[in-house]
């Protein structure tokens, strides 16, 4: 009888040891719903987090120096949690706190959790899906989770995500350039749909004199946008944000980042600009945010008030691809860039943007977070004015 209890109790150990370190062979779900099991880059798997199984363990194979994108989005009452153990079962990153070790706040339910990872030596890593407080926590639900690989050398740093106050958001897109100032502040204002709550992050000036986010609609309350429907910004609102800072030496070598809390669509206006005849044009690079990739952004150039500009957008030519060049969007060469005539806002303050048959536009979908270098110039080389850029965009939901 000794002999079998101790048998047993070998058995029993093994099988912790197992669970733990994840080195057992893949198992796709137990009697009590825990999931152990592999995880293939880009493709989305589903679990269920319940109180007889509140992990699951999604194991993938990096090399030294890959940059992983891991991504929770919960459902059904789930506040999603992520960790990265290696294979010694220690977890070496996770959801609870940022790349400084400072403790991050606990997602709420039904939201989307995001690891951005940078493998340390090649090997076997696991995805530990959890909920917030872990044996403590008191949420379940469902979940989907995807794995992506970045390219650590194109990604340069852009942030997968970054805390605005008090909330975590993840970047859409990301926009550099040296404006040309008219005499009008800086702005910008984001209008979401379909779920999204925006945020706005700029750093500008030498030594980055301006370094702030917004994520709230002061500045941007009510606005009157028109876009599917013609709708007005009430106070409060968690769908629109506002950024405005003086023109002068501040506006030097700008990045404006556009993020989000949650999935869904925005409609960005930025005005400031002003495009001179010694200029002949202005330039701005264009990133999509990691957890934007494949999707669809749009990017016009219109101009404002009684400026003489005619708008022109030009991607140039980079190696097997040819010159892009657009004058009126929906028509000629750049018939497939949709007109955004009538769209646009009125501001809370009087000025409006709206789009005309005459602006010109681009339509973006990189599968990668390489720059875009578009340029921003008028038929008439000679011509000078005020313009502002209207854009479109999205953050997905995983899977889609």
């Amino acid at each position: 009888m000794a002999v079998v209890v101790k048998n047993w109790l070998i058995v029993v150990i093994l099988l912790i040891i197992l669970l733990i370190t994840g080195g057992a062979a893949a198992q796709n779900q137990d009697d009590e719903g825990l999931i152990d099991d592999i995880i293939a880059y880009d493709q989305p798997v589903s679990g269920t987090i319940t109180e007889a199984a509140i992990f699951d363990v999604w194991r993938f194979q990096a090399n030294a120096g890959d940059v992983v994108l891991v991504q929770m989005q919960a459902a059904d009452g789930l506040a999603p949690l992520i960790g990265i153990r290696d294979r010694s079962g220690n977890v070496i990153s996770s959801t609870e706190v940022d790349y400084a070790g400072e403790p991050l706040p606990p997602a709420e339910p039904n939201s989307m959790a995001t690891l951005e990872f940078r493998v340390p030596q090649a090997g076997e890593y696991a995805i530990v899906a959890t909920r917030v407080g872990r044996l403590d926590g008191t949420t379940q639900g469902s979940y989907t989770l995807i794995l992506r690989r970045l390219d650590s050398q194109t990604i340069n740093r852009q942030a997968v995500e970054f805390r605005c106050g008090t909330q975590l958001v993840r970047t859409v897109a990301t926009l550099e350039f040296t404006p040309g100032l008219n005499e009008e502040d800086f702005r910008v204002q984001v209008y979401g749909i379909d779920g999204f709550e925006p945020a706005i992050g700029v750093v500008a000036g030498l030594n980055r004199a301006v370094n702030e986010c917004a994520a709230d609609p002061a500045g941007a309350e009510g606005d009157t946008v028109i876009w599917e429907t013609e709708m007005t910004v009430e106070p409060e609102s968690p769908h629109a944000a506002a950024f405005t800072i003086g023109g002068g030496e501040l506006l030097q070598d700008v990045t404006l980042t556009l993020a989000s809390r949650t999935p869904g669509r925005y409609m960005a206006i930025i005005t400031g600009f002003t495009l001179l005849p010694q200029d002949r044009d202005d330039q701005i690079m264009v990133r999509i945010g990691p957890s934007a990739l494949g999707t669809e952004m749009r990017i016009y150039m219109v101009k404002l008030g009684s400026s003489r500009l005619d708008p022109v957008i030009v991607i140039p030519e980079q190696g097997d691809e040819l010159e892009f060049r657009c004058d009126d969007a929906g028509r000629f060469a750049c018939a497939d860039v949709p007109s955004i005539a009538g769209l646009g806002a009125v501001f809370a303050d009087g000025p409006a943007v709206i789009g005309s048959r005459l602006d010109a536009g681009v339509r973006l979908q990189p599968d990668d977070v390489e720059r875009i270098v578009i340029e921003l110039t008028s038929t008439n080389p000679n011509a000078s004015g005020d313009y502002a850029l209207i854009i479109f965009g999205e953050l997905p939901q995983i899977g889609e």
